[in-house]
């Protein structure tokens, strides 16, 4: 097909022009369109500060939304510090888990959930000879500190 040379050159303004608002769309996501959610936009990194002179043994450590960016430890040491956290794996999904650890005094039980829409929720019960004092932020990369001590 042959074009005349202005309709040529229209049509290669027409396409430079595209060109260069894709490229300042690309360059202005928050102008020109807001960012896509992806998978990993909500994570919860916990870490248990073990104040007590007991060692905590792993019994159960399930997520229910996502994935583990690190495993939770096989045991926390008495006075010992350990780091561990979930991530969402969906598409504007959260992350939600559990931990459960064995001690002489009983279970003590960890929970962080990381939704997409609502409020994050963490929660820490303990026998009744050891406390948990918790230390949480809000938004889509929480933090969280359990510190656990003994009564």
């Amino acid at each position: 097909m042959k074009l005349s040379h202005s309709r040529a050159s229209l049509m290669r303004a027409a396409g430079a022009t595209v060109v260069a608002t894709a490229t300042l769309a690309a360059g202005l996501p928050g102008i020109a369109h807001a960012a896509p959610a992806d998978p990993g936009d909500r994570t919860v990194s916990v870490t248990v500060k073990n104040h007590t002179s007991v060692r905590l043994n792993l019994d159960e450590a399930d997520v229910t939304e996502g994935d583990w960016t690190l495993d939770p430890p096989g045991s926390i040491k008495a006075f010992k510090v350990v780091h561990f956290g979930s991530v969402s794996t969906d598409f504007e999904g959260g992350t939600e888990a559990n931990v459960s650890f064995r001690t002489k005094f009983g279970m003590v039980e960890l929970y962080w959930s990381d939704p997409w829409e609502i409020d994050n929720d963490f929660t820490c019960d303990t026998p009744p000879e050891l406390s948990c004092q918790i230390d949480s932020d809000l938004g889509p990369n929480a933090r969280a500190t359990f510190d656990l001590f003994e009564n």
